[in-house]
Formats: C-alpha cells, sequence, structure tokens
C-alpha cells in the first residue's frame, strides 16, 4: 500500500486558503512550524497511565493543517474525486498525493461503514 505526501515548499510555510475544485468548498489550512514538544507524562504525575511513560522529545517538521475539523461529507467528496485530480498551478503551496487504488477503496469502504 502506497500513501505518501510530498510538500513543495516548507521553506515558505505560511496559512492558505485551499479550494475544492468544482464547489464553492474551500479549506482554511493553517501552518505548523517544525518544532520540539514533550510526550507523555512524568510516572510521578498526577492522573498518569502506564502508557504514557516514559516522558521524552518528539521532533516535528512543518506541515499544514486544517483550521478545523474536515466533516465526513468533505471527506467523501475528497475520496471520490478523480484520481490525478490536483490542479497544477501553485503547487509550491500544495501537497502532491499518491494513493494506489486498494488505499483508495479501503477508504471508501470506510467511510460507507461509519
Amino acid at each position: 500500500m502506497l500513501v505518501s505526501l510530498k510538500f513543495y515548499s516548507q521553506e515558505n510555510l505560511k496559512a492558505y486558503v485551499q479550494g475544492i475544485s468544482g464547489t464553492d468548498l474551500s479549506i482554511d489550512m493553517v501552518a505548523i512550524p517544525e518544532g520540539t514538544f514533550l510526550m507523555g507524562s512524568d510516572p510521578e504525575e498526577f492522573g498518569h497511565y502506564k502508557d504514557e511513560a516514559p516522558l521524552h522529545k518528539v521532533q516535528i517538521d512543518p506541515f499544514w493543517m486544517s483550521s478545523k475539523e474536515i466533516t465526513w461529507k468533505l471527506y467523501k467528496l475528497y475520496l471520490e474525486r478523480p484520481l490525478g485530480d490536483l490542479p497544477s498551478e501553485d503547487k509550491a503551496s500544495k501537497p502532491t498525493i499518491k494513493i494506489d487504488a486498494d488505499f483508495y477503496d479501503t477508504c471508501k469502504l470506510l467511510l460507507y461503514i461509519f
């Protein structure tokens, strides 16, 4: 199963609006800068669960994320778009998404079930 995301320009990380072709819908994308954070909790901390240890540093690369939750309706629209339907203009701020047919069919099935 192949699922890959390639961002063309993370050096110029900034918020943008992703239009959904063929509709009047759009997604406000916010830029999340690279950085580090502590994941987990200290065993001495009140409310600590065993699966939260050990407390450790995590580094993330920069990425974009929707400013709001994606509705199932919008996700279904995304899944049912023709593959290769990403516009070629302004690809510096938009990801190229490659999804194999098995993964695509699995996502459609999960959408149908839930």
